[in-house]
């Protein structure tokens, strides 16, 4: 009998520990029923040939990424910008965690980067972009399982939009 609660609670435990950064899939997939969102998730093939290019360094982290999801959204669509602040409200409620935010000058394009940390690996580095003048705007999900490190490469080498 000890052995088969023992078998249970295992199970449960796994089953939370998968569904953790799930919130983040979840609020990324709502976006495919919205009128003025398109939602494009890339696989590990896709996202090699995407970054065929990259250094040697960056390609390693890179494979660590399980899928990319891509929330674009129209500027011309109202209400839009609130639904991104609330799910991001509700995705910090839920443990994603603010990592900075920053605009680019280049670009003008303002960023603010979440990650989702499971034990001592981030599962999600969540970021969502607004360019100044409005017309670009949306989420970026990277999904897979990083060291610390690995977000710091990703980070150097991030380019502009």
């Amino acid at each position: 009998m000890a052995k088969r609660i023992l078998v249970i609670a295992v199970m449960i435990f796994a089953a939370l520990e998968a569904s953790a950064g799930d919130f983040v899939d979840e609020m990324c997939k709502s976006y495919k029923k919205v009128e003025g969102a398109q939602v494009i998730s890339l696989g590990k093939t896709m996202l090699s040939m995407a970054f065929a290019k990259a250094d040697k360094e960056t390609k390693a982290t890179l494979k660590k990424i399980n899928k990319m999801t891509i929330v674009a959204l129209d500027a011309d669509k109202p209400g839009l910008g609130d639904r991104v602040k609330a799910d991001l409200s509700t995705a910090e409620q839920k443990g994603a965690q603010l990592i900075g935010e920053m605009t680019d000058d280049k670009t003008k394009t303002y960023f603010k980067a979440y990650i989702v940390k499971e034990g001592e690996l981030y599962t999600h580095l969540l970021m969502y972009f607004k360019s100044d003048d409005g017309t670009k705007s949306g989420l970026i999900d990277m999904s897979g399982r990083f060291l610390e490190s690995d977000l710091e490469t990703l980070g150097k080498s991030a380019k502009p939009i």
